[in-house]
């Protein structure tokens, strides 16, 4: 309502009251002019009384202002009833209170990058980070028996660095657990949302520069691996300028990612062999954080927790882990299992018969994308891939643009089978359900590889193909990819060139790779061409390349030092760089302590270091084990040792050890039978 309408309302008002006033008092005192003069002069004294009714403070107020809506909304609820929103440099507006209205600062909407998004913690929707959507929408949160060990290491980041990883397998709540303890101990920062790709040393400088406005963040990585793969890559020396910036960093990782970059491999150098590693600096980058564990199956206590909830959704996923189906609660809130048969459905089921068996070929080609590298792939490559795979014209499958449409719609009503990976509206390229990814183990097409290389336009992406193809025994297209990406500059690519080369004996071109690698501060390269020289021979080189990269934290390189340094009788210094390899979780650094600690008569410490590294799954400490029970008699467990030795990985010394010993064993046998024989004879 206008103001000029108030105050005609107002002065209607007023004109009524006195005549009122005036009629009554008039009639009271009789019908005479001296009554109307004294009725008059009433009116006019209730008139002026009036406005302290509050009529006129209402007619003269101004209107209340309503919020603006901001002109791009941010990742959390798009209006606030009551609230007006703080101004666009975050600065907070103090809260007032006007009568019964609270007007306070509401958080500015998100902040766009091309490359990555930010905005206040308070305002965002945990499904804008990450978390799974269910049939209902955002589930209702159910504490997970992780929180007080996630909240320590929050806590611990806040104050001295570090990552905060939060493992587990698709769908088990590692998200959802990661964002809430985000929410509840980080409210008052800002998050930065980088895109799968980003260069993490602008993102860094840009956390840098708001720092310096006197704020706080937190920097997101949902699904780290896709951080480690492409563009630059989150590393130690990153982490600790996050830090420096005030920034806590939190990432989640599913399980099957953490373990295979995390699991111990063989030696990578002993005194009788060495070994070779692709993506070390992202192994040691993991193995150096003590990650939490989000389990797939929900404990009893969570269940307990989920059927107690309130929320229809939660209670039935909790019933049916309870019942035995073989899934946990997060996978049945997601719909996960639903959507990967509905999926597998698709195969063999004819247009005529309600299926879609060309979209099942473009997610199927999506997920193996993935699977080589390729998190996320446009229109026309996915329109490509997806014809590797056969498809019989008998199935009258619908055209391309409907098979994409009915695989990115919305299915279980939780989500598509591939989801958007840009921001674009409509996007411009898809990424698989991650779920999808974890549960496909079939082969993958030849031809893809290829194609993915010819397709492939920047150096981030052959690296990352590069990778994969070298974990999959594919030698020639990771040297392609490595050669493509390393001619572009890209350090990486250059020292995995180094490593392919280097396996196959050409040692002359390996060392120009692992050097321009090294000058470009790649520091496996540094370990990797020190590896080299001492391998030929040139200790004093290979010594200075080893310091470099073990004062760069690799705990290869520091167990390599330590080698080199016990081999030319430097035993103290050596067995200091083993433990510090030990601390970083290296398993060959214990088994060349204690070799180290048996050559100088530790024998029981040694012992115990042995077994460590049996834990971690070294064969060499197997070995060992049994040599040194052996030497004390303890024949029947050395030869339990050797033997495991041999079933994890067959060594000819190993074989030759266990040989030994049984024949030794054998003549013992043959002594005792004789010596049974002459005293019954003599009976």
């Amino acid at each position: 309502m206008g103001r000029s309408v108030k105050i005609l309302l107002a002065l209607t008002a007023t004109l009524l009251w006195g005549g009122g006033v005036a009629v009554m008092v008039w009639v009271a005192g009789g019908w005479s002019w001296q009554a109307a003069e004294r009725a008059g002069w009433l009116a006019a004294i209730a008139a002026l009384l009036l406005p302290a009714t509050g009529l006129w403070v209402w007619a003269l107020r101004p209107g209340a202002q309503a919020a603006e809506p901001p002109t791009q909304p941010g990742p959390g609820p798009s209006s606030a009833t009551n609230t007006v929103r703080g101004d666009v440099s975050g600065q907070a507006v103090q809260a007032h209170t006007i009568e019964s209205l609270t007007i306070q600062s509401v958080p500015p909407a998100q902040q766009r990058d091309p490359t990555w998004w930010s905005a206040p913690v308070a305002a965002v929707d945990p499904l804008e980070v990450g978390v799974h959507r269910s049939r209902e929408g955002l589930p209702s949160y159910v504490a997970r028996d992780c929180e007080t060990q996630l909240a320590q290491h929050l806590d611990q980041a806040v104050e001295r660095g570090g990552l905060v990883l939060v493992v587990g397998p698709s769908t088990a709540g590692k998200t959802r657990a990661a964002w809430t303890a985000v929410a509840t101990r980080c409210p008052d920062r800002e998050v930065f949302v980088p895109d799968p790709g980003t260069d993490l040393t602008r993102l860094a400088d840009a956390v840098g520069a708001h720092a310096r406005t006197g704020r706080r963040a937190v920097v997101w990585l949902d699904d780290l691996d896709k951080h480690l793969n492409e563009g630059s890559r989150l590393t130690g020396s990153l982490l600790n300028q996050f830090h420096h910036a005030g920034a806590v960093v939190v990432a989640t990782m599913r399980q099957g990612i953490h373990t295979r970059l995390t699991a111990p491999g063989p030696a990578v150098r002993t005194p009788e062999e060495s070994e070779l590693k692709v993506g070390e600096e992202e192994r040691r980058l993991l193995r150096d954080v003590d990650a939490v564990e989000v389990a797939r199956q929900w404990s009893g206590a969570e269940l307990d927790r989920a059927q107690n909830s309130g929320d229809t959704a939660v209670v039935e996923a909790a019933c049916r882990q309870r019942a035995g189906h073989g899934h946990g609660v997060g996978e049945y809130l997601s719909s996960a299992p639903q959507l990967l048969a509905l999926w597998q459905a698709q195969r063999d089921l004819s247009t005529s018969e309600g299926g879609h068996p060309r979209a099942f070929r473009v997610v199927a080609a999506s997920v193996d994308l993935a699977r080589i590298g390729v998190e996320h792939a446009d229109r026309d490559l996915l329109q490509a891939a997806h014809e590797l795979y056969d498809l019989s014209a008998v199935l009258r499958p619908k055209s391309f643009d409907q098979a994409l449409d009915w695989a990115t719609r919305t299915h279980e009503d939780t989500c598509g089978l591939l989801l958007p990976a840009t921001t674009d509206d409509p996007p411009t390229e898809w990424r698989p359900f991650d779920y999808l990814v974890d549960q496909i183990t079939t082969p993958i097409p030849d031809a893809l590889w290829h194609l993915a290389l010819e397709h492939a336009t920047n150096p981030h992406t052959h690296t990352a193909i590069g990778r994969a193809a070298h974990d999959h025994d594919r030698p020639a297209i990771a040297e392609t990819a490595f050669r493509r990406a390393a001619d572009a500059e890209h350090p990486h690519a250059m020292n995995g060139l180094g490593v392919l080369l280097h396996e196959r004996g050409e040692v002359e071109e390996a060392e120009s790779w692992y050097r321009r690698a090294a000058e470009a501060n790649v520091s496996i390269a540094m370990r990797n061409l020190g590896l080299l020289l001492d391998a030929r021979g040139e200790s004093a080189e290979a010594e200075s390349w080893y310091r470099r990269a073990a004062e760069a934290n690799i705990p290869a390189a520091m167990s390599n030092l330590g080698l080199l340094l016990a081999e030319r009788g430097e035993v103290e210094e050596a067995e200091s760089w083993y433990r510090h390899a030990i601390k970083a979780g290296h398993p060959i650094a214990m088994v060349n302590l204690g070799f180290l600690l048996e050559k100088r008569g530790k024998k029981e410490e040694a012992e115990q270091w042995y077994r460590h590294a049996i834990k971690a799954g070294h064969p060499i400490a197997m070995r060992n084990l049994g040599f040194l029970l052996e030497e004390r008699g303890e024949r029947e467990e050395a030869e339990v040792w050797y033997r495991r030795a041999i079933d994890t990985a067959s060594n000819a010394n190993t074989k030759c050890n266990l040989g030994v010993l049984l024949e030794e064993r054998r003549r013992e046998a043959e002594q005792w039978r004789r010596v049974v024989e002459e005293a019954a004879e003599e009976d």
